[in-house]
Formats: C-alpha cells, structure tokens, sequence
C-alpha cells in the first residue's frame, strides 16, 4: 500500500506550504491534486511544493504538478518547488519538468 502524508501550512497572505512525505503516483496524486487545489484557493500570492520528503514520484504526480503551476499562473499566483530527493531531481531533470518549474534551493521558510 502506497503512503502519503500531506502537511500544509499557510505563511501568511504570502504563501501556502504543502507538504507531501512519502510516494506521489497513480493510487496517491488526486490526494496531493486536492490538497494543492486547497492551496491555490487559500488566496496567497504564492504556492510551494515541498518535494523533500517524497521517496519516489511517477507520471501521474509530474502532471499533478505542472496542473498546479498552470493552476497558479492562471491566478497570478507564483509556484514554486523544492528540488526534493535525489529520485525527484533525477525524475525532474530527466523529464525536462524542472526547467518548466521555479525550483527554490535549501530550506523553504
């Protein structure tokens, strides 16, 4: 059984904090969908996603992301990510995704 853990925090009229820990695929992306669509709708000027804590991350979670970013952009809303674990910026950089994605470096505040 995959497992997902999703925290989010809000940063105040700044940003929206989501948090996911743990696998992003077919069985756990409408999860981490809603929690970002939760996110986008908080009314921030801003979304990060916070990669660090996910293990392994498949197509279904790539197409959650950039649905987010589009999401944001839409909105006027900026839309960031956390490099993540090394399978994620394997997965990001393999795919092209992280060039189409604003990806903050170290610890999100």
């Amino acid at each position: 059984m995959n497992q997902l853990e999703i925290e989010t925090r809000r940063r105040g009229s700044e940003r929206v904090v989501v948090m996911p820990a743990g696998e992003i695929d077919l069985a756990t992306a409408p999860r981490l969908d809603a929690a970002l669509q939760r996110a986008v709708n908080a009314g921030c000027a801003g979304v990060l996603l916070d990669l660090d804590k996910v293990g392994f991350i498949d197509s279904t979670g790539l197409r959650t992301i950039l649905g987010a970013r589009e999401l944001c952009r839409d909105r006027g809303q900026r839309f960031e990510v956390t490099e993540g674990s090394g399978q994620v910026r394997r997965l990001l950089a393999i795919t092209g995704v992280g060039a189409q994605l604003d990806v903050v470096v170290g610890e999100p505040d």
